[in-house]
């Protein structure tokens, strides 16, 4: 079966999609408010992580403060009992924190979708307002 030269083909779509891929000038204010976004989403989300590790160092250092306190001791079982039911106290505490911090953090990256998708929105309009009335204007009559 003799091999058929795609070159041409190719070169064909290639054309068909530069006008496709050609970037429209309008989208400029919509790919810089994602990008914005972006940024502020990552922020967001580096904050919550900050905080989450901090909670979960809490965490292993209280242990390792009852586990030194009860070195080499034999505590009596109600002296261990309070111990180990104070830090889940505390650990139910900071799981609650952590929810609750998660709810922000989707409130908060909702937030930031949404208002840079209007803030988008509101630029293309005054974008293509512009444009329009640039095309539209005429420096001089032209008699019919």
């Amino acid at each position: 079966m003799p091999k058929k030269d795609l070159t041409p083909r190719v070169t064909d779509m290639m054309k068909q999609m530069q006008g496709m891929m050609a970037f429209n000038p309008t989208w400029a204010p919509q790919c810089e408010q994602f990008w914005r976004a972006q940024a502020g989403v990552l922020d967001e989300a580096e904050a919550f992580s900050r905080a989450w590790f901090t909670r979960r160092h809490e965490a292993i250092r209280s242990a390792l403060q009852i586990v030194r306190e009860m070195n080499g001791k034999t505590p009596e079982p109600a002296t261990a009992l309070q111990a180990m039911s104070e830090w889940q106290r505390h650990s139910f505490e900071r799981m609650a924190e952590d929810l609750e911090h998660w709810m922000s953090l989707c409130a908060h990256c909702a937030g930031r979708i949404a208002t840079a998708e209007s803030e988008a929105a509101e630029d293309i309009l005054q974008e293509t307002e512009k444009r329009t009335k640039a095309m539209t204007s005429t420096r001089h009559a032209t008699p019919v």
